[in-house]
């Protein structure tokens, strides 16, 4: 049962071994690479990175502690940003200056951020496949970091009724986790809880078990992390209920 996973020291003992595993495979792919091309040189958007690297690290594994308090989101009222958006957003997203992309998205990130709580009526549809398809193509690590952190607020924003837009959004969120710099990492760790807390791990079973399987360690490693998060939270009451064939594939971690 996964009710039992988070309260079994064995279970949990090897879920840790699997990742420490992915870790070593990571280092020793990064190894590789470092023997076999020159030094690069630092790229607009990484020399654009600055302070802006979190302290969260891939070689940790945490789980997030519930705070039984008031939750801000039940006392907001509901708000449709979208007739706050330039009428030209779709437009300067699509910039050739990622500059110009950059500031487009954090103009909405600051709507999404301020309006904690978004209105479930109001048709977020367009704007959730421009991130999605930002965040999956766009060359500019600053951008796809900003795209990640309005995914997230949409979602926080939005709850359960972000869940229609979860199977688009996840497999892009896991594919990304490849790039291993914090600037991109960190918010996409972010987005996969936020779009988890919207929906639940039946839900998403498919696309984990899919991310589990992927030849790239920095997609195992995050996976695996967030696979531990969730277990975390599992107890009788929480845990899934139901047989779910995929669940049974992510037991492959615990074997």
């Amino acid at each position: 049962m996964l009710g039992d996973v988070s309260s079994d020291k064995t279970k949990m003992e090897r879920i840790e071994k699997f990742y420490n595993q992915a870790v070593e495979e990571a280092k020793e792919e990064e190894a590789k690479k470092a023997a076999a091309q020159p030094a690069a040189v630092p790229s607009e958007s990484v020399a654009s990175e600055g302070t802006t690297q979190s302290s969260a690290s891939t070689t940790s594994v945490t789980a997030k502690v519930v705070v039984a308090e008031p939750d801000p989101w039940d006392f907001a009222d509901p708000v449709d940003i979208l007739p706050k958006l330039p009428e030209n957003f779709q437009e300067l997203v699509a910039s050739k200056k990622w500059q110009e992309r950059k500031e487009a998205l954090e103009g909405l990130l600051a709507l999404v951020t301020e309006n904690i709580r978004l209105d479930p009526k109001a048709h977020y549809s367009d704007i959730v496949e421009t991130l999605s398809k930002i965040l999956a193509k766009d060359a500019n690590i600053n951008v796809c970091a900003i795209a990640a952190k309005c995914i997230t607020q949409l979602a926080k924003g939005l709850r359960t009724k972000f869940s229609p837009h979860v199977l688009t959004i996840t497999p892009i969120v896991f594919e990304k986790f490849k790039e291993k710099k914090a600037l991109l990492r960190d918010p996409l760790i972010e987005t996969i809880d936020a779009i988890y807390a919207s929906s639940n791990i039946e839900v998403i079973s498919d696309e984990v078990a899919a991310a589990l399987g992927k030849p790239n360690p920095n997609i195992k490693i995050q996976t695996n992390q967030f696979l531990y998060r969730v277990f975390k939270t599992f107890n009788a009451q929480t845990a899934p209920k139901k047989k779910h064939e995929r669940l049974h594939l992510l037991h492959w971690v615990l074997l």
